[in-house]
């Protein structure tokens, strides 16, 4: 795959919150506020200031935080997949009161590197795998009371999880 981003939008999901009183200088000025905030919380997580945003992955992050959509991001390993989600959560919680991010997580050593990011973040967040069944009950006892904000799940955990929060 070359270095340009598919960014495939799926379905818009409109919020009932949106306001169309606003101008469009506000919107324009809300997004490039929200954009300044987020690429210092990039920089935060990879730990360079100088660190500017990859062809596609501020698009990515407001598609998901500020224009509610539903996509998918296919690129390659290490382009930054991750921070879009990471930092379209945080938007999504500090700017729009948003509850928790979900990400299916296919292996365990990825979802112990993710979580280390996330904290870089400021992130709280909590794994659902297979190597900690016990913890699953209080771990959806924190889904269901807001408590973490990004929780990473095994494929193969969902089915189990599922039958645990009913």
């Amino acid at each position: 795959m070359s270095d340009r981003v598919c960014l495939l939008k799926c379905a818009a999901v409109m919020s009932d919150e949106e306001d169309s009183s606003s101008s469009v200088e506000e919107d324009e000025q809300k997004e490039d506020d929200q954009k300044e905030q987020a690429l210092q919380w990039l920089r935060q997580a990879v730990g360079d200031e100088s660190a500017d945003f990859r062809e596609g992955q501020w698009e990515a992050i407001d598609a998901l935080a500020n224009r509610r959509q539903r996509i998918i991001v296919i690129q390659r390993t290490g382009w930054g997949k991750s921070s879009v989600y990471f930092i379209a959560t945080r938007l999504l919680r500090e700017q729009h009161g948003r509850g928790p991010t979900l990400i299916i997580s296919p292996l365990l050593a990825l979802m112990r590197n993710q979580v280390e990011a996330a904290t870089k973040l400021g992130i709280r967040s909590a794994t659902l795998n297979s190597t900690n069944p016990k913890e699953w009950e209080n771990i959806t006892a924190d889904i269901l009371h807001n408590k973490a904000v990004l929780y990473f799940i095994m494929f193969h955990a969902t089915c189990n999880f599922r039958r645990s929060a009913c």
